[in-house]
């Protein structure tokens, strides 16, 4: 008997087959399968996860059949309708049972050992998933900046920095340490000319190297810089907390880090504030876990509680297979 994990991102899928006792058979990670980033839409996410799948178990002599259940973290199911339409393109996938989910909540499946908790994505994009002790599930953003997800995502911090250097030369704006160096990286000869280097840049933004410019500077006490970080960290915390408000939690809740900016990051003030925030607010006990593991162990996490296999072991011995990222075969094509 074998569980079928899937994380499946907007630049990648990690797909994971395991045995019912907790024995790693195969791990792959390709490009996007995501309806949202492959032109065919649903029907072509759907050609993609089936192709894969069936690589999966061919590869190792594995009928779909035997997959007792499959639980898919999967970009862009984001509201009911696109999980519905997800649904209704997967149904022929040859799985006896599955569950779409949003990614988001794959990495409570993994960082907490509890299986409940909110995790707070901050890497290209960002997002919000929460579950509680009762199973209720809730996302808070994740669809873009009418739902304010200007606070958090790599692109969000870069146009953040970009956009207070401008205010500092063409709006009178407060100084900031941020502005030879952004004009520096953005090859801007003068002042003037910086709306046209945005404009060619725009499509193509050095997101890290302008995060880092943005951290440096609010390391080193620019005041400008460190406006923008305390207002990241209240927004991403609001998100945590409204969640959190919105669920039923009566113990202590896992607040879990996830994505680039939140383990790459370069700067402490950010988490820090973020951390603070909720501290003061919350009205229960919180814990912070940062997410060191693949969100795809919280897929198959996820499968082996649906089945009934609560063995604290089991979730252990699940989590160490993907410990080392070595086992994870690569697939360009």
């Amino acid at each position: 008997m074998y569980y079928l994990g899937v994380d499946g991102g907007n630049t990648k899928t990690d797909f994971a087959l395991m045995r019912a006792d907790g024995t790693l058979i195969d791990w792959i990670r390709v490009g996007t399968c995501s309806h949202e980033a492959l032109p065919g839409g649903y029907a072509a996410a759907a050609q993609a996860l089936a192709h894969w799948v069936e690589h999966l178990c061919c590869r190792n002599a594995v009928h779909p059949e035997q997959i007792e259940d499959a639980v898919l973290g999967l970009a862009g199911a984001d509201t009911d309708a696109q999980r519905r339409a997800l649904e209704n393109a997967t149904a022929s996938l040859p799985l006896r049972k599955k569950l779409i989910v949003n990614d988001s909540f794959l990495s409570i499946k993994a960082a907490s050992t509890s299986g409940y908790g909110i995790c707070s994505i901050n890497g290209t994009g960002t997002v919000v998933g929460g579950i509680d002790e009762r199973g209720a599930m809730l996302q808070v953003g994740g669809i873009g900046r009418a739902v304010g997800d200007f606070y958090g995502g790599g692109s969000s911090f870069a146009e953040s920095a970009i956009s207070a250097v401008y205010n500092t030369l063409m709006r009178c704006g407060a100084p900031t340490a941020m502005t030879e160096p952004v004009l520096e990286l953005l090859r801007c000869e003068a002042p003037e000319k910086l709306m046209d280097s945005i404009s060619e840049w725009e499509k193509r933004l050095p997101v890290v190297a302008l995060m880092q410019i943005l951290f440096q500077a609010a390391n080193a006490g620019d005041a400008v810089a460190g406006q923008i970080v305390q207002e990241k960290a209240l927004g991403l915390a609001d998100s945590v907390l409204g969640c959190m408000e919105r669920l039923c939690f009566t113990k202590q809740v896992t607040i879990i880090t996830a994505g680039t900016v939140w383990v790459k990051a370069e700067s402490p003030m950010l988490f820090e504030c973020f951390r603070k925030q909720i501290e003061a607010r919350a009205k229960r006990k919180c814990v912070f876990v940062q997410l060191e593991l693949p969100p795809v162990c919280g897929a198959l996490n996820w499968a082996h509680q649906r089945a009934g296999r609560l063995d604290p072991m089991l979730r252990v011995k699940t989590n160490a297979c993907f410990k080392d990222s070595s086992c994870c075969r690569k697939i360009s094509a």
